[in-house]
């Protein structure tokens, strides 16, 4: 599992990748395409189903030192950078070290997907050093991390680690929003062993190419497919049952309109979406988002502390002016944009380079296409890094691949009544440059909360609503 997910996440963003499997491993879990049983070929047909672009190599028989290199268990290395990895049920480890003992045989895969997506930063961080970064939380190496996805706490002495039973059922979830944070939620759902239950894939939108970089579901082949068949084509051979909808959310309730919504899984990234999924007054709702390298979870029933309006409280505001605010586009440009399906324009990216730092060139093809279609798939979600002097777009697919993990081991916790006294309090908000400093908290109700959370009437229909 270790290795399948670092392959997935550091493919994305390398131009080679150096792979060490013994060949004469058999393959044991689902790779995504593969045609052989055994699991050197397999994993290197799914690095190039990621990026064909990719140059790939056998480490037996290629000859130079690596840039950097990420270690599975005990393993003698020589390269300027390096870091090992390890995991055992819902803990996993990152070390300097070389020594760490091989220990990953559990039934629960969330501890190994987070250990791999741990290097993947660490590793990514390297790059950004190399060229020039002067950010701090780039410039500290971690050197030991010991994370538990269980109470998501770091380095603490003796964590719990029980084991999840052989079977689990979650009922019925449906999730909102099947890109990045979506994607990977779905990736880690299809690892987990005896898993079962509904899920419906909630998103109106196609995989586009710049996408790749953080989907862990997609690959070149799935460019221009609706991302809800892609989640749920993952997903397939799976014991979970998965409903596709190509719709936005609004429109899928008004299609739908007495479905109860007992457990939504909100990875939408603008605030209005996010206000109308905590009106329908869901049972529960658990939530994922990133910015830049950070990332946060969180997990709200409406009653208890901080409904998902009151984290991302806001004035009254448009999707027009979310967007004028975030890329210094006039609003009454964006207004016409979005209103008239009209296209993003030189004037727009000068808006832009002036606002936000962004280099010309990375958007200088995108004149002339679509407003909407070049904000929602090249600009929102993009991940800054100052490297040096300049401001860089890079890609980030171990930023959205944390939350996804942690969401799917929220739901393990609330289907398994053993490990509900684990759940989220309701907020856990992690920089993934800086996996170390980081603790869950309780967010408490926002008068302001335009959801109305707090008044009485709310809380009564939300508790008439589930009464029963």
């Amino acid at each position: 599992m270790m290795i399948l997910t670092t392959v997935n996440l550091v493919a994305r963003f390398t131009r080679r990748l150096v792979i060490g499997v013994g060949e004469e491993i058999s393959n044991k879990i689902f790779v995504p395409g593969a045609n052989s049983g055994r699991f050197a070929p397999s994993i290197y047909d799914y690095a190039k189903a990621i990026d064909p672009s990719l140059t790939l190599s056998h480490w037996d028989s290629w000859q130079g030192t690596p840039d950097a290199l990420i270690g599975i268990g005990p393993i003698q290395f020589d390269a300027p950078f390096s870091v090992t990895i390890n995991s055992d049920g819902w803990l996993a480890e990152l070390s300097d070290r070389s020594d760490l003992e091989y220990t990953s045989n559990s039934l629960n895969p969330i501890g190994a997907q987070a250990a791999a997506t741990l290097a993947a930063a660490e590793v990514f961080k390297e790059v950004l050093r190399r060229l020039g970064s002067d950010n701090l939380a780039v410039k500290k190496r971690i050197s030991n991390i010991r994370f538990s996805t269980l109470d998501l706490t770091a380095n603490k002495e003796n964590p719990p680690n029980p084991e999840l039973p052989s079977k689990i059922r979650f009922g019925d979830a449906y999730l909102v929003g099947a890109g990045a944070v979506g994607s990977s939620l779905v990736y880690s759902m299809r690892y987990v062993e005896g898993l079962s239950g509904r899920l419906t894939a909630i998103d109106f939108d196609v995989v586009d190419s710049t996408n790749l970089n953080r989907y862990l579901t997609a690959g070149r082949a799935d460019v221009g497919r609706p991302k809800v068949e892609v989640v749920s084509d993952f997903l397939r051979g799976s014991e979970v049952s998965v409903s596709a909808s190509r719709k936005s959310y609004e429109t899928f309730v008004k299609d739908t309109p007495h479905r109860p919504l007992s457990l939504i899984i909100s990875t939408v990234d603008n605030n209005q979406a996010r206000e109308h999924i905590q009106s329908d007054l869901p049972r529960g709702v658990l939530h994922g988002a990133t910015h830049e390298q950070t990332f946060v979870i969180s997990r709200h029933d409406f009653i208890n502390g901080a409904c998902l309006g009151c984290l991302f409280f806001r004035k009254p505001k448009t999707y027009s002016e979310q967007i004028a605010d975030e890329t210094g586009i006039l609003l009454p440009e964006v207004e016409l944009a979005l209103e008239t399906n009209g296209p993003f324009t030189a004037g727009h990216l000068t808006s832009m380079v002036e606002k936000r730092g962004v280099l010309r060139d990375k958007y200088l093809k995108s004149i002339g296409r679509p407003f909407k279609e070049v904000y929602a798939r090249e600009i929102c979600g993009t991940l800054s890094i100052q490297v040096g002097e300049r401001a860089e777009a890079a890609t980030a697919s171990f930023v959205s691949s944390m939350p996804g993990i942690l969401l799917m081991g929220e739901i393990l916790k609330e289907s398994v009544p053993e490990l509900r006294d684990y759940r989220l309090s309701n907020y856990f908000q992690m920089s993934m440059f800086s996996p170390d400093a980081n603790k869950p908290f309780f967010r408490q109700k926002d008068p302001r909360c335009v959801c109305m959370c707090g008044d009485s009437i709310m809380v009564d229909a939300y508790r008439r609503k589930w009464s029963s």
